[in-house]
């Protein structure tokens, strides 16, 4: 006769069965790495934006990360302010330009070199911009921006900010109605040699409190700076 103590030896002995079995049968579901893998992103990004997430913290560098850049003519002002949105880890970007590298070019500009002589400047440009920084969205397209702001006006309405750099003051003017209309803000700069202006066109602005109409060149253009539309980025 079996003793109760080695029927419940046997009952426990089967229990333990029951359970290994089960537990081949079904095993435990992983737990998602989702929360890891975002930590682990989040902490990559903390370190590669370090410097700058202590000026305008995460959500500042979220708001970049969000936006959408188009710069109009790739040379040596446009190029140079588009690398350093890239180094600061903007979301995407658009090069427009219908132009080649020319030999003038390489004195000039660091994003070409002398291999690229006849190639595209947008698409040697645009290359260059996405080796700096990997986690940037980088495209161009070989047109060149005043005939892109003749045709296809609603090309610019996908973007966040426009930078136009050295465009005719006429192609200046239409760009600013067309985002102006879109709501896309806007950045025209021009530079001859030493001396250059920035003009930032806005819907809205808020000044001191006051809300007013930001009127892109409200004042006209001096006549001292005719020369500086009427030459090359240098």
């Amino acid at each position: 006769m079996e003793t109760n103590e080695s029927v419940l030896i046997k009952q426990l002995d089967g229990l333990s069965l029951h359970l290994d079995s089960g537990h081949r049968n079904h095993p435990p579901t992983p737990a998602p790495a989702t929360a890891d893998s975002s930590a682990a992103s989040m902490a990559e990004l903390k370190t590669k934006y370090d410097r700058q997430l202590r000026i305008w913290a995460e959500q500042g560098q979220a708001a970049l990360e969000k936006a959408s850049i188009c710069l109009l003519n790739c040379g040596p002002t446009g190029a140079e302010t588009l690398k350093n949105l890239v180094l600061g880890g903007i979301g995407s970007i658009t090069v427009v330009d219908g132009s080649k590298v020319e030999v003038g070019d390489l004195g000039n500009n660091f994003m070409v070199d002398e291999s690229n002589i006849g190639e595209s400047k947008a698409k040697c440009v645009c290359t260059m911009l996405q080796e700096l920084n990997d986690a940037v969205k980088a495209k161009f397209v070989e047109e060149y921006p005043e005939k892109l702001i003749e045709a296809k006006p609603s090309f610019f309405s996908q973007f966040t900010l426009i930078v136009a750099a050295q465009l005719p003051e006429g192609a200046m003017i239409k760009l600013d109605r067309i985002c102006r209309e879109a709501n896309v803000m806007s950045v025209f700069a021009r530079s001859y040699g030493l001396t250059g202006l920035v003009r930032v066109s806005l819907k809205v602005c808020f000044f001191f409190g006051i809300i007013r109409p930001v009127l892109f060149l409200e004042f006209g253009l001096a006549k001292t700076r005719k020369e500086v539309f009427n030459h090359h980025d240098i």
